[in-house]
Order: C-alpha cells, then sequence, then structure tokens
C-alpha cells in the first residue's frame, strides 16, 4: 500500500532549494568576477561588481518564485 505523500514535506524541500538557489547565484557570480579580473589583472573590481550583480540575480529570481507562489502558480 502506498502511503500518502506529505504535503508540509514537499514545501520544505521546495523553500531549501529557493535559498539555495540565491547562494548559488552569489557564488557564480563571484567566480566569473574572480575569473574576470585574473585575466585583466584588475583584482577587486569585477569581483564585486560580478558578486553584486549575482547578489541581485538570485534576489530577483527568490521575489519571481515567492511572487508566483502567492498568485497561486504551479510548483
Amino acid at each position: 500500500m502506498k502511503e500518502k505523500e506529505n504535503p508540509d514535506k514537499k514545501s520544505y524541500f521546495y523553500y531549501a532549494g529557493i535559498g539555495v538557489d540565491l547562494v548559488v547565484h552569489t557564488v557564480v557570480g563571484g567566480l566569473v568576477g574572480y575569473l574576470l579580473d585574473k585575466k585583466f589583472d584588475t583584482m577587486p573590481i569585477f569581483l564585486l561588481i560580478f558578486t553584486v550583480l549575482g547578489t541581485a540575480s538570485g534576489f530577483l529570481n527568490v521575489f519571481k518564485l515567492l511572487n508566483r507562489d502567492k498568485e497561486g502558480g504551479n510548483r
């Protein structure tokens, strides 16, 4: 007999994934900035710019996902 899936468990993983998504955007932005700085020998400039852009991109994505949930969109 198949057990019923706990709906709360699914939402925990969903919201944890949103947090991971924010971190990944920030890290990828920082990595791209670091690699550009290393290539052009301009150490903190691109690192700072792309870290900020990655963080902003992550927050925008989190905002879109949470807004979609509020409106009743699919997960």
